[in-house]
C-alpha cells in the first residue's frame, strides 16, 4: 500500500508540474493576444483621430495659401466628384468642374457659387475623346494657379462580360478615360505645382485594382494602372 501511495504521489506531482507548465504557456499566449489586441486598438484609435480630428483641424487652415486658389475636379457633376468639388469649395477654393454634360455642369457650378461664394469655371469635355481633347483643357485652364487636381472621372462595364464580347468603343473608353485622362491631367498641372513647390493631386482608383477581376478584366487593369501611376507620381514628386 505504501508503494502504491508513493507512486500516486509521484504521478500526481508530475501531472501538477505539467499542468503548471501548460498554465505558464497559456499565460504567455494570453499576453501575446492581449498585446496584439492592444496594438490593434491603439492603431484603430489613432487612425480615427487622424481621420476625424486632424482632418477637421486641417480643414481650418487656409487651403488657398497652402495649395493654391484653384482646384480641378473631373467627373464633377455626380457622386464622389461632386462631393469633392463641394468640400473643396467649402474650404474656400475656387473650382474648375469638368464633365460631359453642360447642363449638369452649369447646375452644379451655380449651386456651389450660391452656397460657398467661390468662383467656378466649367469645362465641357468628354474624356473618351483621347489625345485631341487636352489642347482644349490646356487652353481652358491657362493662367489659373491650380493647387489641387482630383482625377475622379471613370468608366466601367455596364455588366460583366468576357473580353471578346466587348466592343472596341468600350475598350477604348477604359483606356482613354480611366488611364489616359488621369495621366494627361497630371501632365498638364504637375509642372506648375513643382515650380511653386506646393499642390496636391488625388487619383481615385478602386479595390478592383488589387488583382484580376473575372469578366471585368479591362476595368480592373485600368484601375491598377491608376494605382501604379499614383505611386509613380508620388515617387517622382518626392525626388524632385
Amino acid at each position: 500500500m505504501a508503494v502504491a501511495s508513493d507512486s500516486f504521489r509521484l504521478l500526481a506531482g508530475e501531472l501538477i508540474k505539467k499542468t503548471e507548465r501548460l498554465r505558464d504557456m497559456l499565460a504567455v499566449v494570453g499576453l501575446i493576444v492581449m498585446g496584439k489586441v492592444a496594438v490593434d486598438t491603439s492603431i484603430a484609435f489613432l487612425s480615427a483621430v487622424r481621420i476625424f480630428l486632424l482632418s477637421k483641424l486641417r480643414s481650418l487652415s487656409n487651403f488657398k495659401e497652402k495649395y493654391g486658389p484653384w482646384a480641378i475636379v473631373t467627373g464633377a457633376t455626380d457622386g464622389i466628384g461632386k462631393e469633392y468639388a463641394r468640400e473643396l469649395a467649402r474650404l474656400g477654393v475656387n473650382i474648375i468642374l469638368m464633365s460631359r454634360s453642360i447642363e449638369k455642369l452649369t447646375r452644379v457650378a451655380q449651386e456651389i457659387e450660391a452656397e460657398f461664394h467661390v468662383e467656378t469655371q466649367v469645362v465641357q469635355v468628354d474624356f473618351s475623346g483621347g489625345r485631341s481633347i487636352f489642347d482644349k483643357i490646356s487652353e481652358a485652364i491657362r493662367g489659373k494657379e491650380i493647387g489641387l487636381l482630383v482625377n475622379n472621372v471613370g468608366v466601367m462595364y455596364e455588366m460583366p462580360m468576357e473580353l471578346c464580347e466587348l466592343s472596341q468603343d468600350v475598350i477604348w473608353q477604359h483606356v482613354n478615360i480611366n488611364m489616359g485622362s488621369l495621366t494627361m491631367m497630371c501632365w498638364l498641372v504637375l509642372p506648375q505645382m513643382l515650380e511653386r513647390r506646393r499642390g496636391a493631386i488625388v487619383n481615385l482608383s478602386s479595390s478592383s485594382s488589387v488583382g484580376p477581376l473575372p469578366y471585368m478584366n479591362i476595368y480592373s487593369a485600368s484601375k491598377s494602372f491608376e494605382f501604379i501611376d499614383l505611386c509613380g507620381l508620388l515617387l517622382a514628386s518626392a525626388v524632385s
